[in-house]
């Protein structure tokens, strides 16, 4: 763990998290729903598990399980929105740090520049302390940020007075039903906004995930990483073959060759090449967007928009159905939004 954060603060003390069954944790089993790493004991715990138990919080066990269920948060990679979905499922909150913010130190994913870890929790106050002490750069991950890091928890309660808030033109009636919600809180309602390019953003995140895919599974070979066959094998190209065979489900498998064929120069050039001029096109309408009209942007909870801020990097939240995307490194404005949705529907409950 890098100097600066090994003295405990015991900011979290007395919460217990569950972690997601892709986040190492020294000597529990993590396996990332793989075949090939059942059984896998990490010697070594991923970096947000490092400053989770530096900062006096303990792990309670996987999410789904007795112990996890009883957990304050969790955390786990976002993989394209899959936790900001999993927040819909569950009525919690889907925290999406900016991409950098957290250190992807000890995390199993296979896009890396699409996964972010994150957090999902009940509150923005938890969420807010979380991330205080699990943000910060780390010599392990040089995608990693060297960022001022806020007291998240003092700007959670500043409220979203005087702020700019519109929403995606994408057919989201709950958002254009948060209008007046937004003027009553005294934040300017921007309505409807367009994100020039958003229309190839699924095709781009597709094409990108299964070269990444492709590249991050190579370790797998049952050698170097991952459980080798029992089969016998005539030499290393074979165990290669038999401990893939054996260790990849099917979907797997499909990712593999999908990202083996888009890695050949013309594929590569067609289509990959395209999805990063894409994916680049779109990062800078949204950076447009946020420095000319917004400093939030709402939009409905879809597999387009969940992918969006994933492909461009930007931190986003998904709370009560409704997602909402701040500028970069921003996460301060969304446990603001949170935090005022929070006070209204507890004041509508009462």
């Amino acid at each position: 763990m890098n100097a600066d954060r090994i003295a405990p603060n015991q900011a979290l003390n007395g919460m217990i998290y569950a972690a997601a069954n892709s986040v190492c944790i020294r000597t529990v089993p993590t396996d990332a729903g793989i075949k090939m790493l059942q059984g896998w004991e990490p010697p070594y715990s991923a970096t947000v598990i490092e400053r989770l138990e530096a900062a006096g919080a303990r792990y309670a066990g996987r999410p789904g399980s007795a112990d996890g269920n009883r957990a304050n948060f969790t955390v786990a990679p976002d993989i394209q929105g899959s936790l900001r979905r999993m927040a819909t499922e569950t009525g919690q909150i889907g925290f999406k740090p900016a991409y950098g913010r957290i250190s992807r130190y000890g995390i199993i994913t296979e896009t890396a520049s699409l996964d972010t870890p994150g957090i999902l929790g009940h509150s923005a106050t938890v969420i807010a302390a979380v991330l205080r002490e699990i943000a910060g750069p780390d010599v392990r991950d040089n995608t990693s940020v060297v960022l001022p890091i806020p007291d998240y928890a003092v700007e959670t309660d500043k409220g979203i007075r005087g702020l700019r808030i519109g929403y995606w033109d994408s057919g989201c009636v709950a958002c254009e039903q948060m209008e007046s919600f937004v003027k009553a809180q005294g934040a300017e309602w921007v309505g409807a906004l367009s994100i020039p390019g958003s229309e190839y953003a699924e095709a781009a995140a597709f094409v990108i995930a299964q070269v990444e895919a492709f590249s991050n599974l190579q370790r797998f070979s049952g050698l170097t990483f991952g459980v080798p066959t029992e089969q016998p094998t005539a030499d290393m190209y074979d165990l290669y073959d038999k401990s893939r065979g054996d260790g990849f489900d099917r979907e797997t498998k499909l990712r593999l060759l999908a990202g083996l064929w888009l890695s050949r120069k013309e594929p590569y050039e067609r289509y990959v090449l395209r999805g990063m001029k894409a994916r680049g096109m779109i990062r800078q309408a949204m950076d447009a967007l946020f420095a000319e009209q917004a400093d939030l942007l709402l939009t409905p909870v879809t597999d387009t928009s969940l992918r969006l801020p994933s492909l461009t990097g930007h931190p986003a939240a998904v709370f009560s159905g409704i997602q909402a995307i701040a500028p970069d490194f921003r996460e301060d404005l969304l446990l603001r939004w949170v935090r005022a949705c929070e006070r209204t529907e507890a004041g509508r409950d009462a």
